[in-house]
């Protein structure tokens, strides 16, 4: 009897385990974790905001491009995403698997040194494969 108690609770654990550990990934920036357009709205003010004071707050920016009359454009993106808790379910695996979390972005335009323009954008995202699609 002591055997299968032993038994079940070793089934039990294994299966709780995957659910106990469920799988976070990030990518990108870092500091726009807990930005919002809100906070981005504070700490950068058009017009008065530098180049090197954006470097101090987000760090180097992942992409940099120009528009058609030449203003610099940084950008800045950050992904959070987490595996559903679905993907564990024994036989599952076999109909895909699916992840969701949240994707944001920001994007300064710059004048020469200072910041003409900026904005955050911030938005689920959902992906998956299979039928769980």
């Amino acid at each position: 009897m002591e055997k299968m108690k032993f038994r079940t609770a070793i089934m039990m654990a294994t299966l709780a385990l995957p659910m106990a550990t469920v799988a976070c990934s990030n990518s990108g920036n870092k500091s726009l974790k807990n930005e919002t357009q809100a906070t981005v709205d504070t700490k950068i003010i058009d017009g008065v905001t530098t180049k090197e004071q954006v470097k101090q707050m987000f760090g180097d920016p992942l992409n940099v491009n120009y528009t058609d009359s030449g203003k610099e454009i940084w950008k800045y993106e950050m992904v959070h995403s987490s595996v559903d808790g679905i993907n564990f379910v024994p036989g599952m695996a076999y109909f895909g698997s699916r992840n969701h979390g949240i994707s944001k972005q920001l994007a300064i335009i710059f004048d020469g040194n200072k910041v003409l323009h900026h904005t955050m954008a911030s938005s689920k995202t959902v992906t998956g494969t299979g039928v769980l699609n």
